[in-house]
């Protein structure tokens, strides 16, 4: 919701110097910004233990860290770039680095911020671009080199993700911090890039990446998070369905003759302590990240004049994947062992437990503890899948004289990995406790034995496509210039399995889909269902074959409105339709909607003060952005 912001009013003043055929120009961009939350908690999104009324504590804790009316950031920035022009050989660097002064020196209202987290949105210098660029001629042919850190943007999209341009991957947690722009927020990558032009209207282009990256998510407790274990800092997932908190776990009272009852468990197992600041916490594997080698793309380019000047473009792209999937490995035979023998001790029905608690309650706390046991020896980890291909056309044209532009893209992913819902996954896990509580075997994924990683994703084939209209007025409105854009979209999955056989992940889906896991006897296992008491989630929460959305902006520019300041007040909105892509990288989530409004202000295209306010909503609890509305401003000077 941040696209016309980004848009350049005119030149800036720079500092420039000329050595004979050298020339040097140095432009930085110096910015103080801030967020400000304006809405109140919703408590749909909150766990249970955690005070809400949502059936998991594992997407939480960016709400809960952040007060209603408070700075959520506060940021100083730098980004400073440097281009050598010397005709035939260039060069081009950019660094940029932050402070934000909130999440370095106030404390979060709940959880405070990993060392990881901080690392990504405390404070950073970074070099982005860095790379030199060679013109040179292939016979008659003009072609061009370039090496080193940079940033190539392939195919025709604005707004919504999941195209053609999968280069370069997103910093999304760079992009929330105020002040942020586009070019800071997508990593440069090392790779060596090169175009030629084979006659006035065909050209060909080719890369050839020398390092992989992955996308930025926000760290688990900053203010736009939606996720607890995914991103940097994330070490643990909560198992409990809402019902125990992800800062630790009592019994209070009753640990005494829990471990009464633990001590005379068939083999030794160790006692409960008095606080468990991890309990029925899955911890975090070592992540399998994307190999370095083996990523790839061709574009040829061909320009037509008697389609009014109309831009064709065919894409071949091999990569791995930059978005994380949760996969899991089953927990230990040991782990089963003293998982069994302490359910089995606590939940005794003539035991000190269920002397202290009843019969009923010591069952609940010996599943728990069982299940606790088994969990500290399994984990999930995050991995990028590899060797996707991805083909794709776009065209780019202007509608004769009427001011509109038109683009548009269309993408073939071969075989990319979609997540399993994450439900599933955790039933799937869960197998080998099934004596503990068979109903875990009544997944969609599998049964497995101890010690075994199950991965976390099916692959398909997935289409994309998409269209951009853009008009440029003159005087109008009173204005002196204005600009409008729409995008549309458009994502399909084929083959997709239905939900009776498998289910993909979509957003806050916190429960099963599958009745039966909800009911006190699960028909299947013959068992308590594996969230007995909490509903099912309906199968119109889960992914589908369909999914579609639009997005649109508007800003129109008042020129000199006083002492030389222009007003550039402006509009962005996003709905998504119809249908939920399924993640890791669904652009859509049905009924989703966003609202951002905003006025900038420039004096003498040298300072900027821009000031905004943006709304999220629609789609329920499943849209877990839905209560981070924010006031932001922002002031820049560049020189």
């Amino acid at each position: 919701m941040a696209i016309l912001c980004q848009l350049p009013a005119g030149p800036v003043s720079a500092l420039e110097w000329e050595f004979d055929d050298v020339t040097v120009r140095l432009d930085t961009t110096l910015s103080q910004g801030i967020t400000v939350r304006a809405s109140e908690r919703d408590s749909a999104t909150i766990g249970i233990a955690n005070g809400g009324s949502a059936y998991s504590v594992n997407h939480d804790d960016g709400t809960l860290n952040y007060d209603d009316g408070r700075i959520s950031q506060n940021v100083s920035r730098f980004t400073s770039e440097l281009d050598i022009d010397g005709g035939a050989l260039s060069a081009f660097f950019r660094v940029t680095g932050f402070y934000d002064w909130e999440q370095e020196n106030s404390s979060r209202a709940r959880t405070p911020l990993t060392d990881q987290a901080l690392d990504i949105v405390g404070s950073e210098i970074e070099l982005l671009d860095a790379y030199v660029t060679g013109n040179f001629n292939v016979g008659q042919a003009p072609a061009q080199l370039r090496f080193g850190n940079q940033v190539l943007s392939w195919g025709e999209g604005t707004f919504i993700p999941g195209g053609i341009n999968v280069i370069n991957p997103i910093d999304v947690a760079e992009f929330r911090t105020p002040g942020a722009e586009l070019r800071e927020a997508l990593k440069p990558v090392p790779m060596l890039s090169g175009s030629v032009s084979l006659t006035e209207s065909i050209s060909l282009e080719a890369f050839y990446q020398l390092q992989w990256k992955e996308v930025e998510i926000d760290p688990p407790g900053t203010y736009f998070s939606t996720n607890d274990f995914v991103g940097a800092g994330g070490s643990r997932v909560f198992l409990g369905f809402g019902d125990f908190s992800d800062l630790g776990t009592s019994f209070g009272p009753l640990t005494p003759a829990i471990n009464a009852d633990l001590a005379g468990a068939a083999i030794p197992v160790p006692p409960f302590p008095a606080f468990d600041p991890t309990f029925l916490g899955v911890p975090r594997g070592p992540d399998d990240e994307g190999s370095d080698s083996g990523q790839f793309g061709l574009a040829m380019r061909f320009f037509s004049e008697q389609l009014q000047g109309t831009e064709f473009g065919l894409y071949y792209l091999k990569y791995n994947s930059r978005l994380p999937i949760i996969s899991a490995r089953t927990g230990t035979a040991a782990g089963v062992g003293l998982a069994l023998a302490s359910a089995s001790a606590v939940a005794n029905p003539t035991g000190f437990t269920a002397g202290a608690a009843g019969p009923a309650t010591a069952a609940q706390i010996g599943g728990a503890i069982g299940t606790d046991r088994y969990a500290q020896t399994a984990s999930y980890f995050i991995e990028y899948p590899e060797d996707i291909d991805l083909f794709g056309a776009s065209f780019s044209t202007e509608l004769g004289n009427s001011g509109w532009a038109l683009q548009g893209e269309y993408s073939l992913k071969k075989d990319a990995p979609l997540q399993i819902d994450d439900v599933e996954l955790l039933f799937a896990a869960l197998t080998p406790l099934a004596a503990l509580n068979p109903s875990f075997t009544d997944n969609q994924v599998g049964v497995f034995a101890p010690d075994t990683v199950i991965p976390g994703f099916i692959e398909r084939d997935v289409s994309q496509i998409q269209a951009t209209a853009t008009k440029v007025f003159g005087p109008t409105l009173g204005a002196n210039t204005g600009i409008f854009l729409f995008e549309l979209g458009v994502n399909h999955v084929h083959g997709m399995p239905s939900q009776d056989t498998l289910r993909l992940n979509g957003a806050a889906t916190d429960t099963s889909g599958n009745p039966d896991q909800a009911l006190p006897l699960n028909p299947v296992s013959g068992a308590p269902g594996a969230h007995a008491g909490k509903a099912a989630e309906p199968s119109s929460a889960f992914p589908t074959p369909w999914s579609w959305g639009y997005r649109m902006a508007a800003q129109l520019t008042y020129d000199n409105v006083f002492a030389s300041i222009n007003l550039s007040p402006r509009i962005q909105w996003a709905h998504d339709v119809e249908g939920i892509s399924p993640q890791p990288a669904g652009p859509f989530r049905e009924g989703r909607k966003a609202i951002s409004v905003g006025l900038k202000a420039t004096y003498l295209q040298e300072w900027e003060l821009d000031l905004a306010y943006t709304d999220f909503f629609g789609a329920g609890k499943y849209n877990l952005l839905n209560d981070r509305d924010f006031f932001s401003a922002i002031l820049k000077y560049s020189f």
